[in-house]
């Protein structure tokens, strides 16, 4: 039998950090596009991309 019960969970894990990581630096690039294309602050762009109030700092630290 083995580890397969043990492995599929820690699978499930790693790939959901990955899409996160994956959606914070797609979000990341879009804020960053939207400040050099338009000339927008950080905090317009967060707000054209709809980015919740809660999260905006997280990504203002990232920047």
């Amino acid at each position: 039998m083995g580890d397969g019960g043990l492995m599929e969970p820690l699978l499930e894990i790693a790939i959901e950090k990955a899409r996160a990581k994956t959606e914070r630096e797609n979000k990341l690039n879009s804020i960053r596009s939207l400040m050099e294309t338009m000339n927008f602050s950080a905090q317009q762009a967060m707000d054209g991309l709809k980015i919740p109030a809660d999260k905006q700092e997280e990504y203002r630290k990232l920047l």
